[in-house]
């Protein structure tokens, strides 16, 4: 089990120095597309969580980050990136770090959540589209982009399936409505 905190601007840029200086810089180029450990700027609205471990709450697991524009209704969908320590992974953290942050996102509005993987980053990339191929895994394939640089778009429709069938509790109470109405 994870336990999130949110991060302050300052605590961003060195976690991520840190990130940087774990992995090298020739991961980061391949996973990420960062030249330097400030290549990455925070942009406007985004939210960025260290992960840590529940029982050891020292040990930083891994980050996430999650820009979703809050201000403007029409944008549903919520653009996550996430990063796993080398001591932390292949153990199921990134799954673990995307499913809160989805929920997250959920809860403040988004309907899909959206994830880029770099084809340069070969493990991952593959890990991902094998992953988009298992019907109980959430994320699927959404396409690539070849131009600048090469890379899979993988999304994840965070809708209440009732919804979708218009069975959820907001198409309930408004059929009661109209019963109630008709009724009078």
């Amino acid at each position: 089990m994870l336990r999130a905190k949110r991060l302050t601007a300052q605590q961003v840029v060195a976690l991520w120095r840190e990130f940087y200086e774990a992995h090298g810089p020739e991961v980061m180029r391949a996973a990420y597309g960062w030249t330097s450990p400030e290549a990455r700027p925070i942009r406007r609205g985004e939210r960025v969580w260290a992960f840590y471990d529940q029982d050891d709450r020292d040990a930083c697991i891994g980050w996430g980050a999650c820009y979703l524009s809050l201000d403007d209704p029409e944008d549903v969908e919520a653009t996550l990136v996430v990063g796993v320590f080398p001591a932390y992974q292949r153990r199921g953290f990134r799954r673990q770090i995307l499913d809160w942050m989805s929920e997250w996102a959920k809860a403040k509005g988004a309907e899909y959540a959206r994830l880029v993987v770099f084809a340069e980053n070969e493990a991952n990339h593959a890990r991902h589209h094998r992953e988009a191929d298992d019907p109980a895994n959430p994320w699927v394939w959404a396409g690539d982009v070849w131009f600048p640089a090469a890379y899979s778009i993988f999304m994840r429709d965070l809708r209440d399936p009732r919804d979708l069938d218009g069975q959820s509790e907001a198409a309930e109470t408004a059929e009661a409505t109209e019963v109630a109405e008709a009724a009078e």
